[in-house]
């Protein structure tokens, strides 16, 4: 009996010494860095727009809420009314409609007629 004790005490004793080299291996791998690369991008292709809908109407307490096809709808309205068929052929893309608020983006090249 005595035998089988000392044998569980050197198992707990080797599984200690190995949970302990464990934890400080851990430590070592949290404690790293990372060194992150930045780079900039001096002509990027796309240009994006935060658009906000504003109402003429008296405000009545409620926020007036759009969606992507009424975003899509009053843009290229505006574009065909400001720059006629020109303005039809410009393309952009709705990334996200929010509330009354909208973001899209649209080619560097036509930026300017937004």
């Amino acid at each position: 009996m005595a035998a089988t004790q000392s044998h569980q005490d050197k198992m707990d004793i080797s599984t200690t010494s190995v949970l302990s080299t464990i934890s400080s291996t851990a430590a070592k791998k949290s404690s790293k860095s990372l060194e992150l690369a930045t780079s900039t991008i001096r002509a990027p292709p796309h240009a994006y727009i935060h658009l906000q809908l504003l109402s003429s109407s008296p405000p009545s307490g409620l926020e007036e809420q759009i969606d992507a096809l009424q975003v899509k709808s009053y843009c290229s309205a505006a574009l065909k009314q400001f720059l006629g068929l020109h303005g039809t052929a410009i393309s952009f893309d709705i990334l996200k409609v929010e509330d009354s608020e909208g973001w899209i983006r649209v080619s560097r090249d036509d930026l300017a007629a937004f």
